[in-house]
């Protein structure tokens, strides 16, 4: 069975014609929004590459190797840096980050006091995945070192 076509009477197109036709361009923002409050909820979402980026495979293949103790990526920076930066140092009630299914990186903190300092530890959580102490981190946990 063949899909139905929808046609538009000449009065129709010409209202239909006279919108502007976007196209959704995804677009990143930086804002912060200064509260007079003492502890404020920080997050911060990054796009990762989707499946059929070339990136991609690499970043499986990271998580293959190093993620054999935790379930993700996202668990090993929440525990190992997050956890130390944003609530021992910084006195946050909470924070870590995840992987949503839409392909978004996540990092978050809540009732946290130090709300800079806060994305300085989310930028170190990136530092430490990528510059090889995950690595080190990982092999410690299977004692091969």
């Amino acid at each position: 069975m063949e899909p139905s076509k929808i046609v538009l009477t000449p009065e129709e197109r010409m209202e239909y014609d006279q919108y502007p036709k976007e196209i959704f361009t995804p677009t990143l923002y930086k804002t912060y929004f200064a509260l007079p409050m003492q502890v404020n909820y920080v997050v911060e979402s990054v796009p990762i590459p989707h499946f059929t980026h070339p990136d991609t495979p690499k970043l499986h293949i990271l998580c293959t190797l190093y993620c054999r103790i935790s379930n993700s990526i996202a668990e090993l920076i929440s525990s190992n840096v997050l956890l130390k930066e944003i609530r021992e140092k910084g006195g946050a009630y909470g924070g870590g980050s995840r992987i949503s299914a839409d392909g978004v990186f996540h990092f978050y903190s809540y009732r946290d006091p130090h709300t800079l300092a806060t994305y300085q530890a989310f930028e170190k959580g990136i530092q430490w995945a990528t510059n090889g102490e995950m690595r080190y981190h990982y092999f410690l946990q299977l004692e091969i070192l």
